[in-house]
């Protein structure tokens, strides 16, 4: 945890969501127990695509999200 005042590793960036893609993001971490943080959640994802990463295939379907999304 960074204490207030004290300089962060962490990077800020922005991410623009359609609309179904927020509402689901958003129904998603609500339904958690407890609820958790669109920024938790977020950070999570990259987490996870970063793990996925050092599959050699994952360069092959990362470009096409329809494929991605018929086998997950």
């Amino acid at each position: 945890m960074v204490r207030p005042g004290s300089r962060s590793s962490l990077r800020r960036f922005t991410v623009s969501l359609d609309t179904e893609e927020y509402s689901r993001l958003t129904q998603l971490i609500e339904q958690h127990k407890p609820p958790l943080t669109l920024q938790y959640a977020v950070r999570y994802a990259v987490r996870l695509l970063l793990r996925r990463a050092d599959d050699p295939q994952f360069a092959l379907r990362f470009g096409d999200p329809l494929r991605n999304r018929e086998n997950e």
